[in-house]
């Protein structure tokens, strides 16, 4: 008999791909506005997003497009330990053929003024949701700590490397480098507490691949 992927571990069912919409499937209940022409109104909006986001990226030059984040949760969240000074990544930051953008929120984004490197931020991104969305999916790549902004890229299909705490949340697992939830997301785990050094020693050997392929 063949196993429904559904059942398969029991009580916790594995996540499955969603279904597609019946977009010529309207209820004729005379709705005002139609969710439908939401819809189409919202995927309008963004492609005008990506496209504005796509040229201000490529103004930049030629290289990868890599977003950023280095700071996330607060105090009762773990947020000191998840968190990496932005003065720590200066061998990442110089690395060639990239150019980097900061996706950080918050006062840590005031962080940038402390470094010569350039990395570029644009505060209408950091403000709206939805341009950071249109933002992410125009990137390269984005890198970061355990912040929100993992599970946005994840859940858009962006490529996107998490540099994840020694003792992290369960949902991230204990080893690999992946999780069920994101198939586009690339866990850099750090072997010990506060040691972040070989981590961003990592992410620069595995960037300058990436760049120069």
């Amino acid at each position: 008999m063949e196993t429904d992927p559904a059942q398969v571990g029991g009580e916790d069912p594995l996540p499955q791909p969603p279904k597609a919409e019946d977009y010529s499937g309207c209820c004729d209940s005379g709705c005002s506005p139609c969710v439908f022409d939401l819809y189409w109104e919202a995927m309008a909006r963004y492609e005008m997003q990506l496209a504005a986001w796509r040229e201000r990226l490529q103004s930049l030059g030629d290289g990868l497009k890599v977003g950023i984040s280095w700071a996330g949760g607060a105090a009762s969240t773990g947020g000191a330990d998840r968190s990496i000074p932005l003065e720590q990544w200066s061998t990442v930051l110089k690395m060639p053929n990239c150019h980097f953008i900061s996706l950080q929120y918050g006062d840590a984004a005031l962080d940038r003024q402390s470094i010569t490197t350039p990395l570029h931020h644009w505060q209408d991104a950091m403000t709206d949701f939805d341009e950071k969305a249109a933002l992410v999916c125009a990137l390269d790549l984005v890198i970061s700590v355990q912040t929100a902004l993992v599970h946005l890229a994840g859940a858009l299909g962006r490529p996107a490397w998490m540099l994840v705490q020694a003792a992290c949340e369960w949902r991230y697992g204990t080893t690999g480098e992946t999780m069920p939830w994101y198939p586009s997301v690339r866990l850099i785990r750090q072997q010990r507490p506060h040691e972040w050094a070989p981590v961003l020693q990592r992410v620069g050997h595995e960037l300058a691949k990436l760049a120069a392929g």
